[in-house]
């Protein structure tokens, strides 16, 4: 019978450091993050007679910091009088208070169980307030999955850019064209390929029409997610 010291000694030997890493969005439609965020802001909109249709979420809910999306909206439906710090405030107590309702879809669970048996680490990048991320990390078992999280909350970046894929590499050491990013926008995966991490792309009804040239799958619907073959990419170097 093997003594617990001779156990910790063969645990420690057969525990797997891989060199790849793998990248998902927090607010997209993997975790449901996506739709979460629309419905919130249509709701609280729709207080101030405001109609927020997915065009209109499509052209200015993207890939910006949540005051600059909610101020754009504002604009964008002459919602005169109504106040973007205010509505933003109320945006983020919307997703505290829904954050249990976020789910990650089966094969993204899938995904991150199989990475981090290879030893690959799993982050999540969000580009709401730390604070607020973290809860939503929390509540939709993203956190109990093994997933790390890196908050980018900038107001005036576009979310992701170079520099965040970047940072997030460094962060993590490990080289770029070894880090795979699953990606639900144009300027996400266009910032992905110039800092030469590897995009999958997975949009969703709003990005569905963007141009994902450059990534090296693109999946129909979430369910699509290629996981054995991302885990086949991510075997032994």
């Amino acid at each position: 019978m093997a003594t617990k010291s001779e156990s910790k000694v063969t645990e420690t030997a057969t525990h797997v450091v891989s060199p790849y890493a793998l990248f998902f969005e927090l607010e997209g439609p993997l975790t449901g993050g996506r739709a979460l965020i629309f419905d919130t802001l249509q709701r609280l909109l729709k207080k101030e007679k405001l109609e927020l249709t997915p065009t209109l979420f499509a052209r200015h809910g993207l890939n910006q910091p949540p005051a600059r999306c909610v101020a754009g909206l504002i604009e964008a439906l002459e919602g005169e009088g109504v106040s973007a710090e205010k509505m933003t405030e109320a945006f983020f107590n919307g997703l505290r208070a829904a954050a249990g309702t976020l789910k990650p879809v089966h094969a993204l669970a899938k995904l991150m169980e199989a990475a981090r048996g290879h030893g690959a680490p799993v982050m999540a990048l969000s580009c709401l307030p730390e604070e607020l991320a973290a809860i939503l990390m929390e509540k939709s078992g993203l956190t109990g999955l093994g997933a790390q999280l890196h908050a980018f909350h900038e107001p005036d970046a576009l979310f992701p850019n170079r520099e965040l894929w970047l940072g997030v590499c460094r962060a993590l050491t490990r080289a770029p064209r070894r880090c795979f990013a699953l990606v639900s926008t144009a300027i996400a995966c266009q910032s992905a390929l110039a800092a030469d991490v590897r995009a999958i792309a997975v949009p969703d009804d709003y990005t569905g029409y963007h141009d994902f040239g450059g990534a090296e799958w693109f999946c129909e619907t979430p369910a699509d997610l290629p996981v054995d073959e991302l885990i086949g990419w991510m075997g032994p170097v």
